[in-house]
């Protein structure tokens, strides 16, 4: 009987160190991981953020040179009509 006692004891610490283990293990593959997704996911928010600077500058820089094309077709209009 204690030798029962013993092998049950016996077996439910080796099931703690087993699951201890495995913790240790996942603790150690998920950290790593976290960090190394939230560095990518960082970086491809940078750079949606860069590009989506480089469009709207583009696109004011358009507007704008559309603006100034527009206004000097309507000056250069206007000077024709005043001759």
């Amino acid at each position: 009987m204690y030798v029962c006692m013993f092998c049950m004891l016996l077996f439910n610490s080796v099931n703690y160190v087993l699951i201890l283990l495995c913790l240790c293990i996942l603790i150690v593959i998920y950290v790593p991981l976290c960090v190394f997704c939230f560095i990518v996911l960082f970086c491809v928010l940078f750079v949606c953020k860069c590009v989506l600077y480089c469009c709207h500058r583009v696109a004011t820089q358009l507007q704008l040179t559309n603006i100034y094309h527009i206004s000097y077709h309507i000056s250069y209009q206007s000077f024709l009509l005043l001759k």
